[in-house]
């Protein structure tokens, strides 16, 4: 599967499926496209096809400059063209799976189907477990790495924090958790995010969204998983609120956008925790430098937007 290079970890693969006449399919990218794009975030959407041409996926990613984690804003788009029969689907249908490559981890974090951190210690032999998610911001993680001669620099944890995902499944919506399935082959740590709908046939015209974050997160030393639960809290469950008094509020999965009304937008940008890097504003008839106020003390004061090294503003025509 194609993916940009944004992280440190080990492999992760896109959708992935064997049909039921056994063939291994994956896909092949068709086009991206940069969507967005300023000083401190790009958003990118890259368009793919599975290779027996029955599925279409799109993903749409953001990045955006942050201070604490590496939060890397997914959302996957998939459109059945054909009825696809698939067999067991929980162990011959991938959305999304990730491995440790050099790294052999020690534990998993994940939340369960009651929405309840969970956290396992890995049994280092040959296995494949199953654990059903939870639908309130679930997640799944690995950490503390099993090699102690690791450094921060050779090693990473990595994680999957789920915002929301929506099914439908032969015509019905899909009302079930996600699962994760999770295997080790005595060398690589393999986590594959999946559903559990047994023997199923897709068909033309079922969807699959997924709104999720890729992290990888914490380092070596970490001795819980509490960085990730962290970003389920502030990007999932208190995630950026926008309220805006002059424009109107663009609806969007990550980043706060605002109409500019008469080439004025006001705005509050609430909530997210630290994760608050980029604003998006349209809606300007003209190219010229902004003025930029934030409202302190009931005054108007001008912003300083090079507080640090990267920041700014940036103009785009809309073609």
């Amino acid at each position: 599967a194609t993916q940009p290079q944004h992280n440190s970890c080990g492999a992760h693969s896109w959708l992935e499926y064997t049909d039921s006449d056994g063939r291994f399919i994956a896909t092949e990218n068709k086009n991206n496209t940069i969507t967005s794009y300023g000083p401190t975030y790009a958003e990118v959407k890259m368009d793919n096809l599975s290779d027996d041409g029955k599925i279409q996926v799109d993903y749409r990613q953001v990045e955006m400059a942050q201070s604490d984690e590496t939060r890397t804003y997914y959302t996957l788009d998939l459109t059945v063209l054909e009825d696809l029969e698939i067999k067991d689907f929980v162990n011959n249908f991938s959305f999304f799976s990730m491995d440790g490559r050099a790294i052999v981890y020690k534990k998993l974090g994940y939340l369960d189907e009651n929405n309840q951190p969970q956290t396992v210690d890995l049994d280092l032999s040959e296995h494949t477990n199953y654990y059903k998610l939870g639908k309130e911001g679930a997640y799944f993680d690995y950490y503390a790495d099993s090699d102690p001669k690791h450094n921060i620099i050779d090693s990473v944890n990595m994680a999957v924090v789920i915002k929301d995902y929506a099914m439908i499944i032969g015509g019905k919506n899909y009302e079930g958790n996600l699962v994760l399935k999770e295997s080790f082959d005595g060398d690589v740590n393999l986590a594959t995010l999946t559903a559990d709908l047994g023997d199923v046939t897709l068909r033309a015209g079922d969807t699959v969204r997924i709104d999720m974050i890729l992290l990888p997160w914490g380092s070596p030393e970490s001795t819980d998983d509490s960085n990730v639960r962290g970003v389920r809290e502030d990007s999932i469950l208190s995630p950026i609120k926008t309220e805006a008094s002059v424009g109107t509020v663009i609806t969007d999965t990550y980043l706060p956008t605002v109409m500019a009304q008469n080439n004025t937008a006001e705005f509050t940008v609430s909530g997210g925790g630290s994760t608050i890097y980029a604003v998006r504003v349209y809606g300007f008839d003209s190219f010229t430098k902004p003025t930029i106020q934030v409202l302190e003390g009931g005054n108007w004061v001008d912003y300083d937007y090079q507080h640090y090294s990267y920041d700014g503003y940036m103009e785009l025509q809309q073609g």
